[in-house]
């Protein structure tokens, strides 16, 4: 499966994914093929658009990968726009 195959398996999660212990979003990401999946080269668009799906975007947290913070879409477009 390529990258992008398992970029649109993805969406496949449920939107509470990142609340998920980790077993628990190994064993979706296996059953869905995708366990192998490391989410890079993504487009910026595409980075939205998958964060937009869980209405979280990633907290830097000092490493910790179950922080998130949610946010709503016009706060993903203001980052964008702020990043140019």
């Amino acid at each position: 499966m390529t990258e992008f195959q398992m970029y649109k398996e993805s969406f496949k999660r449920p939107k509470n994914y990142f609340e998920l212990s980790s077993q628990e979003q190994w064993d979706l990401d296996k059953n869905l093929g995708i366990e192998d999946w490391e989410g890079c080269n993504m487009t910026f668009a595409q980075q939205q658009r998958y964060w937009a799906h869980y209405d979280a975007i990633p907290a830097n947290t000092n490493g910790n990968k179950d922080s998130y913070m949610t946010v709503n879409i016009d706060s993903i477009r203001a980052i964008g726009t702020a990043l140019g």
